[in-house]
């Protein structure tokens, strides 16, 4: 059984003040998956002229990957990676929130590899 948009909850995020950047390929996914191993957990790259809550943070960021994967990796024989998947990016959320930087990068890394071994 496959993993549908409604059993992926993104509830423990907290909520945005603006819609982020969403990644539709496979090459941007991992765009940002680059910029939550370097950036993360609060050093990600600002831009001068937004405002405060338009900022890249480790929140948006965490939302951009999961709304990428269930994008990018959408159809039924992707279930399982795609589930996968998520189940990393919540780990690492969780993991960079505790301020375990290595162990949180470690698991970017092993997103990385599920995305690039995915086909689509």
């Amino acid at each position: 059984m496959g993993v549908d948009k409604v059993s992926v909850s993104y509830k423990y995020l907290p909520k945005l003040q603006f819609e982020p950047y969403l990644p539709i390929t496979k090459g941007q996914i991992l765009e940002v998956q680059a910029s939550l191993v370097l950036g993360a957990p609060s050093s990600f790259f600002r831009l001068d002229d937004a405002p405060e809550y338009m900022q890249q943070t480790l929140e948006s960021t965490i939302y951009q990957l999961h709304a990428g994967v269930d994008l990018v990796f959408r159809k039924e024989r992707h279930a399982q990676a795609r589930e996968q998947m998520h189940e990393i990016i919540r780990k690492a959320y969780y993991t960079f929130k505790d301020g375990s930087v290595h162990d949180g990068r470690s698991l970017g890394f092993e997103l990385e590899d599920l995305i690039r071994d995915t086909k689509q």
